[in-house]
């Protein structure tokens, strides 16, 4: 399973609890400290956006997910969508392919927050935890928990699952 098949997996389950948003659920807290689900949602499809620009994807930001959504898979859909590098005003230069393993691994963790949030089945794709917890991984220490990234790991039991150690390593509490 490639960063394609994983972000395609984050974005249906992100798709899925987007869609379920009720009008009264907008104003609503999420596990992401002072934000409410539309902070939530506006940040977590503007990172699709911004990532989807560097991998040739045409919607601007504010777009709206369905927008995003719909440019990104396009832009993923090309032979070379993920060839050569690019460079990132935040991360310096980078493969193309881990441009689309963050955005994955982002829409991933931000749609079990959305599920939290809006009551919403928090179940993440099991191959989709798999990958994002072995990219987390690699990642320097320094760059995982810089401020507005990812707080410090949380405890959980030995006999957490897959998820749960994904979402305590992020700094989420599952």
């Amino acid at each position: 399973m490639g960063p394609v098949d994983i972000w395609q997996l984050a974005a249906e389950n992100f798709d899925r609890h987007y869609h379920a948003i009720t009008d009264e659920q907008w104003d609503a807290a999420t596990p992401c400290d002072e934000w409410t689900v539309r902070a939530l949602v506006d940040h977590a499809v503007g990172v699709q956006a911004l990532m989807g620009g560097a991998l040739g994807g045409t919607a601007g930001e504010g777009a709206d997910w369905d927008t995003v959504r719909a440019s990104m898979a396009a832009a993923l859909e090309q032979p070379d969508a993920l060839e050569g590098n690019i460079t990132h005003p935040a991360m310096g230069e980078m493969p193309k392919h881990q441009v689309l393993g963050i955005a994955g691994s982002d829409l991933l963790l931000h749609s079990w927050d959305l599920a939290r949030a809006v009551g919403g089945d928090e179940s993440l794709p099991a191959a989709a935890v798999e990958a994002v917890s072995m990219g987390l991984q690699r990642m320097p220490a320094e760059f995982m928990r810089a401020e507005g990234r990812f707080g410090a790991e949380v405890d959980v039991g030995a006999d957490a699952s897959a998820q749960d150690r994904l979402l305590a390593f992020s700094g989420r509490r599952p």
